[in-house]
């Protein structure tokens, strides 16, 4: 990245995460009950304004960059990537030593193996394939959470969070939506409402127009456009054998292209039955207004404060969501440093590309990226 006169890394001042626990008192007010805590305090949006307006409302001057933290989906996890992070920052360290025990005591009960303990195994040791389905997610969930907070802690909380895809969970759970708990326990929920072994998905070295053309000519109404990521990446969603034939059209007309590892696919109309065993299964978690606004990349906007956000989460099972649609919604106003809250670089790697008043940085992919001790602002970027 360039120097810049706005940079992020000095305009911000310290801001630490409200994590409640059992013994910190406050000399406020007294600490609110894990159960019902988002992992940072963010302020909430004014009541008074209103709904259509408190979506993209901001109080910072139009020349301050707007920090926006962006929740990826399940293509770009990996358990190693989070493992170093905790081991040589002790930011992150700290921050996963928070959410990993609660996350895993929220879902013990759903038959969820605790995963705190692979954040200190030898490299390589992933979930187990064999693990009850929802636990990869739930360990997605907690990793996304952990950066967030991390995030937060050093310096550099959020004005606004955008979800791309299963993201929206843990970015809700950010804005104070859900409870960090129901967030893991609604990351359980999806992945068991969707049908697994039968299905999946595919990425496709094209933009969206492109992808559109090759489904056109592919002719197979089993396989539909899941995620646009960015301008020069797609990805399509379908039964697997639809998407045996996706991949041989694509080595035919000299495309690049590769499988997913997930067993199952979204983001495609036929799953309307999913979204509503979905939307049925997580209306036993209460929701509130997000405090902070949450950009959907299914839906190509903020949650408003008076959103059905049970049934709206649960549409993204049959919607594309839409990478740059939703980053250009949320950064349109002034400009923008987004920072990637999961282990890969997949949500902001083409965000750059969008327009020259967006930088982006992804925490645990850049082995660059200045990490503070704690208590301390990141030096400022060179």
């Amino acid at each position: 990245m360039t120097s810049s006169q706005h940079s992020p890394w000095t305009a911000r001042p310290p801001t630490r995460c409200s994590w409640p626990t059992t013994t910190s008192k406050s000399s406020v007010r007294p600490a609110p009950s894990p159960d019902r805590a988002a992992p940072c305090t963010h302020p909430r949006v004014d009541e008074r304004v209103a709904p259509q307006e408190a979506d993209m409302r901001s109080d910072a001057p139009a020349n301050k960059p707007t920090v926006m933290h962006v929740f990826p989906g399940q293509g770009d996890f990996s358990l190693d990537a989070l493992r170093k992070a905790v081991q040589a920052r002790p930011v992150v360290n700290a921050a996963a030593r928070r959410v990993f025990p609660e996350v895993d005591a929220a879902v013990a009960d759903l038959g969820i193996p605790a995963l705190e303990p692979l954040l200190w195994a030898p490299a390589q040791q992933n979930v187990p394939a064999s693990a009850p389905p929802g636990t990869a997610q739930v360990a997605l969930y907690a990793a996304c959470v952990t950066v967030h907070v991390a995030l937060c802690q050093a310096g550099l909380p959020p004005d606004r969070l955008a979800g791309v895809s299963f993201g929206e969970i843990p970015a809700l759970a950010a804005a104070g939506a859900f409870t960090v708990a129901d967030g893991a326990r609604i990351a359980v929920a999806l992945a068991r409402a969707l049908p697994r072994n039968t299905s999946g998905m595919v990425w496709l070295g094209v933009g969206e127009k492109d992808a559109i053309r090759f489904l056109a000519e592919l002719g197979d109404e089993r396989v539909a456009l899941g995620c646009v990521n960015g301008p020069d990446q797609c990805v399509v969603a379908g039964t697997s054998a639809a998407l045996m034939a996706v991949q041989q059209l694509a080595k035919h007309r000299g495309l690049a292209s590769g499988r997913i590892k997930l067993p199952y696919y979204a983001h495609h109309p036929e799953l309307a039955a999913a979204a509503a065993e979905f939307e049925s299964a997580v209306r036993a978690y209460p929701a509130r207004p997000p405090g902070l606004a949450v950009f959907s990349a299914a839906h190509g906007r903020a949650y408003r404060q008076d959103e059905d956000i049970h049934h709206t989460l649960a549409q993204v099972i049959t919607r594309t969501a839409h990478v740059p649609r939703v980053i250009a919604a949320a950064c349109a106003d002034r400009p923008a440093l987004l920072l990637e809250a999961g282990t890969g670089a997949s949500a902001t790697q083409s965000a750059p590309q969008l327009s020259t008043g967006i930088r982006a940085r992804a925490p645990l992919a850049d082995e660059d990226f200045p990490w503070p001790a704690p208590g301390q602002l990141p030096a400022a970027e060179s």
